[in-house]
């Protein structure tokens, strides 16, 4: 039997009506998919657009499909499970208080590690104005291996929210070098609260859309 010629609207029509019948998770890597083609789009040289004029915020191609769809459901890439959930209730100032997170940590509830308080002097050394980081921003960037580990290492939350790309853990020396170059050289700002002169939890913050860095 002869196969019937479609015209375009037909197969638009044809390829819609296949996307509403897909499952939530075939939706979900459809999503996932589309975002890789562009960003290779954006990197063909071929097509005369390139990441240097137009860089990719968002996703990393090289992201995994794993952390891909971690960052796209807001689900945990790897830090302490203590320190997520800390970040997650800190976005919203109903929670803060239904988990009476007023003041800030003092030891984390899974793997016991104490948060610093201080800056080590690889934050502010030579930075004429350095960003006043909170500790709930401190604790929040920790990375615990398992349970009771106080190794006290830490990824980069702003390269997960802002970037999605996770950061292999780092001692706190080489973490601040690492969070120094995004507020000093990046263009990234922190959001101050005028009571304390230093970064605000998101859950303080008034504006909708504020585009700084919160705890």
């Amino acid at each position: 039997m002869p196969r019937t010629l479609r015209s375009g609207r037909d197969q638009r029509d044809l390829k819609s009506t296949s996307r509403s019948q897909q499952t939530p998770v075939q939706k979900l890597r459809s999503l996932i998919f589309a975002r890789t083609k562009d960003t290779k789009k954006r990197d063909d040289p071929e097509s005369g657009a390139t990441n240097e004029t137009e860089p990719d915020t968002k996703l990393s191609s090289t992201t995994s499909l794993r952390l891909r769809t971690l960052h796209l459901l807001d689900k945990n890439p790897g830090f302490c499970p203590g320190a997520f959930m800390h970040r997650q209730i800190c976005k919203s100032e109903a929670e803060v208080q239904a988990h009476n997170l007023l003041m800030s940590p003092t030891q984390c509830a899974y793997c016991g590690v104490v948060p610093v308080k201080t800056h080590p002097s690889s934050f502010t050394e030579g930075w004429k104005d350095p960003t006043r980081l909170n500790v709930s921003f401190l604790f929040q960037n920790h990375v615990a291996v398992t349970k009771n580990d106080a190794s006290n290492r830490r990824s980069c939350v702003i390269c997960w929210e802002e970037r999605g790309r996770w950061v292999e853990p780092m001692g706190l020396e080489e973490w601040c070098v690492h969070v120094r170059k995004h507020f000093e050289q990046e263009g990234y700002w922190a959001c101050m609260d005028r009571t304390t002169k230093c970064m605000a939890g998101r859950w303080v913050c008034k504006a909708q859309k504020c585009r700084g860095i919160h705890s």
